[in-house]
């Protein structure tokens, strides 16, 4: 499908723009310091509306042992972080970012940070909602194969959704990193640790066995012996019912791989142990008829597997989906012989799909319609 090829290209045409010299991190195009200046800038940059900009960054550190603890997430001012993953691979580690503009932006380079259009920074300690970013990475050492089979109940403090859980496997040691985002104002001391609500509540919603929609968030983990290349495929992902994919990430050492899906419910559910899917209290439809995926109902991931054998990514470039579909999470792993990009896209309109494991066509356009009876 062409649609495939064309995101290929662009994939291929934005590796170009990495930056390999350097093993630092991240070059930042900030906000102008004079309305003067950001005006004149104006007239030679596009406007990126809110949500529309989307950038990943692979930030590579030469380290001698990787990251444990909580760290605080900040983003250039104009953008929030959706997203953050961690890697390491003998004496390198991988952060990567996926940010998005939380404001119009003005922006000169497509692979790079935009001015926003309002470019006051709020230095309170009250943070408002999606402002406080909390990573929490957890080492362990661990010369086996690593987790088996298994699933598990995430779940926030108060004041806290989870946006991403990742789990990475090196020769020696294995990291577990959650990623948490304030969903309320919440008042902060130390941008490395939570924040405490400014309206609190002290009822849990975890106390009983009946989960809101968006309450059980579930990660499963499938390890699979490989000796081999690892994948190198793009297929389609689904979810129990009452359920919806919103993580996927892969991971692959000389030996094992590792299959992590995060899923949360879409309907009110009943849950007897929150380490396994619930069952949906309410009735709900989410059947496809005649190859029509609904909005939301397709979930593609694409592993993009490339030979690298030196020191791996290191730059930001621009996020890109074909018309129909969003791009939700990106994941970098690098292992002794490849590198693994792990691009995970959902459908934001009606689409008709042929192939289910490829990209659809959104089904407002004639051809497709027609195409139909």
């Amino acid at each position: 499908m062409n649609l495939k090829i064309n995101v290929d290209k662009v994939r291929r045409f934005g590796k170009k723009m990495m930056l390999y010299g350097s093993i630092s991190g991240i070059v930042m195009v900030s906000g102008c310091s004079s309305n003067d200046k950001m005006n004149k800038d104006k007239e030679f940059s596009y406007k990126y509306e809110k949500d529309t900009h989307k950038l990943l960054e692979v930030d590579r550190n030469l380290v001698l042992f990787g990251k444990e603890g909580k760290y605080g997430l900040g983003a250039p001012d104009g953008y929030n972080i959706s997203d953050y993953d961690y890697d390491r691979w003998g004496l390198f580690e991988y952060n990567d970012y996926v940010y998005v503009n939380n404001t119009d932006v003005y922006v000169t380079d497509s692979n790079k940070f935009g001015a926003p259009g309002d470019s006051s920074i709020n230095n309170s300690d009250v943070y408002e909602p999606s402002s406080h970013v909390i990573v929490d990475i957890n080492k362990n050492f661990n010369m086996l194969l690593g987790k088996k089979d298994t699933s598990f109940a995430l779940e926030a403090p108060s004041g806290y959704d989870i946006v991403d859980y990742d789990y990475d496997k090196t020769e020696f040691a294995e990291y577990e990193n959650v990623t948490y985002v304030n969903n309320n104002d919440v008042v902060v001391d130390d941008v490395n640790d939570f924040g405490i609500p400014v309206n609190s509540d002290d009822i849990s919603k975890y106390n009983d066995s009946n989960y809101e929609v968006g309450e059980h968030k579930l990660v499963v983990i499938s390890r699979n012996i490989n000796f081999l290349f690892g994948k190198n495929q793009m297929k389609e992902i689904t979810a129990p019912d009452g359920y919806k994919v919103i993580d996927y990430d892969y991971d692959k050492t000389e030996t094992v791989e590792f299959e992590t899906i995060t899923y949360e419910n879409i309907v009110p559910v009943y849950v007897s142990d929150k380490n396994t899917f619930g069952v949906p209290i309410s009735k709900f439809d989410l059947k496809k008829e005649d190859n029509i995926y609904r909005k939301g109902q397709h979930v593609l991931v694409d592993i993009d597997r490339n030979l690298e054998l030196v020191f791996g990514e290191n730059g930001t470039r621009e996020l890109v989906a074909p018309d129909g579909y969003d791009v939700i999470d990106y994941d970098y792993d690098k292992n002794k012989y490849y590198e693994f990009e792990t691009y995970v896209y959902v459908n934001n309109k009606d689409v008709y799909v042929d192939n289910v494991d490829n990209f659809g066509i959104v089904i407002n356009k004639n051809k497709v319609l027609k195409k139909q009876k």
